[in-house]
C-alpha cells in the first residue's frame, strides 16, 4: 500500500487547484472548501456528538446509539471530521475529540458551541442574505431588508434560533467588555448614564460596579432582552442602579448626562445613524458623554476582520463597519465633538470613540 501524506484541510479542492511545492493551491482549496467544513463542524455541534463523545474514546455503533443517529452516515460524518481536525479516528473506527473538537461541547469553560449555532447554523436571516451577496455587489441594492427590523422580528418567531443568537451575542458581549477591561476603560464619570440598545444589560452588568455613576438607564425595544435583564442585572448586584425602560432610539431617547451606544450603530445606514444620534444628543446635556463601541475599518485599508463584519452587514441588511473619520463625521453631523479613542487589546479591532455634546 503506497504511503500517502495524511489529508489536510481544503485538501478536497485544494488538490484540484494544486500547483506543486507552492502552497497556494491549498489555501485557495481551503477558501472553496469553505462551505464544507463550515458544515461539518456546524452539524458536529448542533447533534451535540462532542457532548456525547465527551473526554473519552468512543465506538462510531455505541456514540450513534446514545446521540439517536444513524450508524452508517454519522461514521461517514467523523472520517471526514478527522480530516477537519475535530476527531481522531483509529484503526478500529473508534472516535476521540481533539483540541478544536472539544471546544464544541457545551460544558467546557471556552466552548464555542453557542456561536456556532447563533451564527453558523441555518439561521434564515444570516446564512439567506450571505447567499445574496453577488445580487447586492452588482446591483447596488441593499440585503435582505431595509432595516434591522426583518432580522429582530424573525427572532421574535423563533424562539429557539433567537436563544442561540443571544448565547452568541452574550459570548460576544463577554469578549468585547473583557477588551475594554484589558485596555483600561472605565466608564464615564456621570450622574446618569443611559445604555442605549443595551439589550439584556450585560455591558451594564460588569462594568456599572466600578463606574462613578450616580444611576443608569437600560434602554431597548426587544421586551425578552429587557425582561431577562432583571436578572442580569439582579446576580450583579446593581439592579437597584438601573432603570428598565422599552423604547423606540429612532423616535426617543431618555435624558442623561452620557449616552452607551454599543454595538448598534454598524446594524444601521448612515441616514438612521443620524438619527439614532440626535435624539441621544437631545436627550443629553451641554459638556454630556456619547460612547461609541463598534469595530473600526482602518482608515488604510490594510485587511481586517472588521471588513468581514462588514461584509455581513452588507448581506443582511443596511448596516455597515466605519473608519473613524466616518464616526466623526456622523457624530459632528449630531452635534458632537470627537474626545478621543480607545482600541481595545484583542484580534477583534473595537475601539471605544468618545465624543463630547457641544
Amino acid at each position: 500500500m503506497t504511503n500517502r501524506p495524511l489529508p489536510r484541510p481544503g485538501a478536497l479542492l485544494g488538490a484540484v487547484v494544486d500547483d506543486g511545492d507552492d502552497d497556494t493551491g491549498h489555501r485557495l482549496g481551503s477558501l472553496l472548501e469553505g462551505y464544507l467544513s463550515a458544515e461539518v463542524a456546524a452539524v458536529f455541534a448542533v447533534l451535540a456528538i462532542p457532548d456525547h463523545i465527551g473526554d473519552g474514546t468512543m465506538a462510531v455503533s455505541e456514540l450513534a446509539e446514545v446521540a439517536g443517529l444513524a450508524a452508517d452516515p454519522l461514521a461517514r460524518l467523523m472520517s471526514a471530521a478527522a480530516v477537519y481536525d475535530l476527531v481522531t479516528v483509529d484503526p478500529r473506527g473508534d472516535v476521540t475529540l481533539t483540541a478544536c473538537g472539544t471546544r464544541l461541547r457545551t460544558d467546557v469553560p471556552d466552548s464555542v458551541r453557542h456561536s456556532v449555532l447563533g451564527f453558523c447554523w441555518r439561521i434564515p436571516a444570516l446564512w439567506e442574505g450571505v447567499g445574496q451577496l453577488a445580487e447586492i455587489v452588482r446591483t447596488g441594492k441593499p440585503g435582505r431588508s431595509t432595516t434591522p427590523d426583518e432580522v429582530w422580528k424573525y427572532f421574535q418567531r423563533e424562539e429557539s434560533d433567537a436563544l442561540a443568537f443571544r448565547r452568541s451575542m452574550d459570548l460576544v458581549c463577554h469578549v468585547l467588555i473583557d477588551q475594554m477591561r484589558a485596555a483600561g476603560y472605565t466608564l464615564p464619570a456621570c450622574e446618569r448614564l443611559v445604555d442605549v440598545g443595551g439589550g439584556r444589560g450585560l455591558m451594564l452588568s460588569r462594568l456599572l460596579p466600578e463606574a462613578v455613576v450616580g444611576h443608569a438607564v437600560l434602554f431597548d425595544c426587544v421586551d425578552r432582552s429587557l425582561a431577562a435583564a432583571e436578572k442580569v442585572l439582579s446576580d450583579a448586584g446593581v439592579r437597584d442602579r438601573v432603570d428598565i425602560v422599552n423604547g423606540d432610539f429612532l423616535v426617543d431617547i431618555p435624558a442623561g448626562d452620557a449616552h452607551l451606544v454599543s454595538q448598534v450603530l454598524h446594524d444601521w445606514d448612515d441616514e438612521h445613524v443620524r438619527t439614532i444620534l440626535r435624539n441621544c444628543h437631545r436627550a443629553g446635556r451641554a459638556g454630556g458623554t456619547l460612547v461609541v463601541v463598534d469595530q473600526l475599518l482602518p482608515s488604510d485599508r490594510v485587511p481586517s476582520t472588521a471588513h468581514v463584519m462588514d461584509l455581513m452587514m452588507m448581506s443582511i441588511g443596511p448596516g455597515r463597519e466605519r473608519t473613524i473619520e466616518h464616526f466623526t463625521g456622523l457624530a459632528r453631523s449630531a452635534g458632537y465633538e470627537f474626545v478621543r479613542d480607545v482600541p481595545t487589546t484583542g484580534r477583534l479591532p473595537w475601539h471605544i470613540l468618545e465624543f463630547r455634546w457641544t
